[in-house]
């Protein structure tokens, strides 16, 4: 298919609000589990350092072993702490084939509420 005549995009982008230290973030994992704990506990540091307070949901494991949970879990998790109003921001720790597992079960409408 030849998109070359096709109009630009001229939405703006959304972007979200700047992080201050004291703000919380979430870390989720919608993906694959933490396959170096100590690198893992270094980023965690990191933004510690930068005065962020962390909310880190251990996952269970209870998937297959190339992802953190079962899917189900691992869309449940992310759902709850994406309405959390203290949490300002999500970060995944991993990203891969796992996200690709439950964008289809994710509710839109209800992140876009929230």
């Amino acid at each position: 298919k030849n998109f070359s005549n096709q109009q630009p995009a001229t939405a703006e982008p959304v972007l979200p609000p700047r992080l201050h230290p004291g703000d919380t973030i979430a870390v989720v994992h919608p993906a694959g589990p933490v396959v170096d704990p100590v690198a893992f506990e270094s980023g965690l540091h990191i933004l510690r350092h930068f005065g962020l307070q962390l909310r880190h949901h251990h996952p269970s494991g209870s998937g297959p072993d190339y992802l953190a949970a079962r899917d189900e879990e691992r869309v449940r998790e992310l759902q709850r702490l994406w309405a959390d109003d203290e949490v300002k921001a999500l970060m995944a720790a991993r990203g891969g084939y796992g996200c690709l597992r439950i964008i289809g079960q994710l509710d839109l409408d209800f992140l876009r509420s929230h």
